[in-house]
């Protein structure tokens, strides 16, 4: 390594860091469970170096040093958006192998989703926050997908809409809106017509729409 170089490692493997003379390191350690979060491969990080001398780089060496200096001047709320952004920042340069497991991010995704499906709160902000992650990252996850994150929670939420207003009897049409993150009836019933192509109230009846 020269003057200006960053390096990954994963702190979790055996490693030693040896210098010829002195230097100064500004060391940022990231929890497994974000790094994981973001789709990068702690298999493939091994030791890996990126020059923070220029581009994406610079910019995180940049705000990870002015981070340093200013630390004793921020407030909690500037905290946690500062540590999102740098996060984000940290994780650019990094070789493209490493970096871009996607899938295992989208599954993350989809997981939290699943868990708080019926949660009216639900949104792409709090899965950020609670992920760790930017929102950019979480489009990105889902840019290979033939739907946004925002159609996965709908579409999803109808789903199990449509599951329930064929088993479920003993409940009203908007007991089952509801219960699945809805919060009006009036715009269930045009998100599922838009879907199924039918009514809930159709559907109910037995008339299952146009086929596929």
């Amino acid at each position: 390594m020269t003057p200006g170089d960053g390096l990954v490692y994963d702190v979790s493997q055996p490693h030693a860091i040896t210098s010829t003379e002195t230097t100064e390191h500004f060391v940022v350690t990231v929890p497994h469970d974000l790094v994981v979060g973001r789709g990068v491969r702690l298999d493939r990080l091994s030791a890996q170096r990126f020059s923070a001398r220029t581009g994406v780089g610079r910019l995180a060496a940049d705000l990870i040093h002015s981070t340093f200096g200013e630390l004793a001047t921020l407030s909690p709320a500037c905290e946690e958006d500062l540590a999102t952004s740098l996060l984000s920042l940290i994780f650019l340069p990094l070789p493209h192998e490493a970096a871009h497991s996607t899938d295992a991010l989208r599954h993350r995704i989809e997981s939290y989703i699943r868990d708080r499906i019926r949660d009216p709160e639900l949104s792409i902000d709090n899965i950020a926050s609670a992920l760790r992650c930017s929102k950019r990252y979480l489009h990105m996850a889902f840019a290979a997908s033939d739907r946004s994150i925002a159609d996965h929670i709908w579409m999803t939420r109808l789903d199990g809409c449509r599951c329930d207003l064929a088993q479920r009897a003993d409940q009203t049409i908007s007991e089952i809106a509801f219960a699945w993150g809805f919060s009006s009836s009036a715009h269930f019933s045009r998100a599922f017509r838009k879907r199924f192509g039918v009514t809930p109230t159709a559907f109910r009846r037995g008339d299952r729409g146009p086929p596929g």
